[in-house]
């Protein structure tokens, strides 16, 4: 998915950082992780700063079994990222496009740096003749967080007010 698919799937565009995790299987009995995020700020939705949201993401080990999911979003404690999610049943949140859905991010000397996502995800879409043709990524470089919300807030121009 490219950043403007990106934005418009998202209920909530946020920077967060991953207070601990949760593993367990959920009522259809798949393995799952259940990451707890403290937003640090907010692009654009309904979440606030300091507001402390789970997101679930497929896949985790327990009880000597594990599962994994090619391409699914991943957190680990202590790990910051701009996460684009949706709402769903339930009360937690998605990542939006799997792993594309959630860069991690890293201090640089001049601010944040957003990197690609998308690990483990073969990138494609539906060509004019609806055939499968390669996919934009999101993001193709690590790229400073300020030019990146700019560019979030202009792909949802109308559709959301921070």
């Amino acid at each position: 998915m490219d950043l403007p698919a990106l934005t418009a799937t998202a209920d909530d565009v946020f920077v967060a950082e991953a207070l601990d995790t949760q593993v367990h299987r959920d009522e259809r009995n798949r393995i799952v992780t259940d990451v707890r995020l403290r937003i640090t700020e907010r692009i654009f939705g309904e979440r606030v700063v300091g507001e402390e949201v789970e997101l679930r993401c497929l896949g985790g080990s327990m009880d000597g079994i594990g599962m994994r999911v090619e391409g699914e979003a991943q957190m680990a404690v202590g790990e910051t990222a701009l996460v684009f999610a949706r709402r769903v049943d339930g009360g937690w949140l998605r990542a939006v496009g799997m792993s594309q859905g959630v860069l991690r991010m890293h201090a640089g000397p001049e601010g944040w740096m957003v990197e690609p996502g998308g690990a483990g995800l073969s990138l494609v879409r539906r060509g004019s003749a609806g055939r499968l043709v390669p996919g934009d990524a999101a993001l193709l470089r690590v790229t400073p967080l300020s030019e990146l919300r700019r560019a979030v807030l202009a792909a949802g121009a109308g559709r959301r007010r921070p």
